[in-house]
């Protein structure tokens, strides 16, 4: 599976979920290869709104492909796709700090905001 989104209102975090709801398959992702300078805390990394980001999911095979795309720009690899149908989230500290059911993030996501 190929796909991209932009990393915009919401930040990683949201981008994360949008992106594992809509492919209905789960994700494992770590916050520690993401650069990041004088960042320490998992929810800056999660949920900064800073602009002109992507989040590419590839197949394994085309990475050569995409890395010579994006030649001069900078990439991480931060993660994978699986079929567990859970995203989940190591922080920068190697700790898990996500650990969600994918019916459940597309239930919250549907669901209206109870005041």
């Amino acid at each position: 599976m190929s796909s991209c989104g932009s990393v915009s209102r919401g930040g990683l975090g949201i981008a994360l979920a949008k992106m594992a709801v809509a492919g209905e398959l789960g994700m494992e992702v770590d916050l520690g290869k993401i650069p990041s300078e004088r960042i320490e805390r998992d929810d800056q990394l999660l949920f900064s709104e800073s602009q002109s980001r992507l989040l590419i999911t590839i197949a394994p095979e085309n990475r050569k492909q995409l890395e010579t795309l994006m030649e001069g720009q900078k990439i991480a690899y931060i993660g994978r796709i699986n079929e567990r149908r859970r995203l989940a989230v190591k922080g920068i500290k190697g700790k898990k700090i996500v650990d969600a059911d994918i019916d459940s993030l597309k239930e919250a996501y549907k669901k209206t905001l109870q005041w």
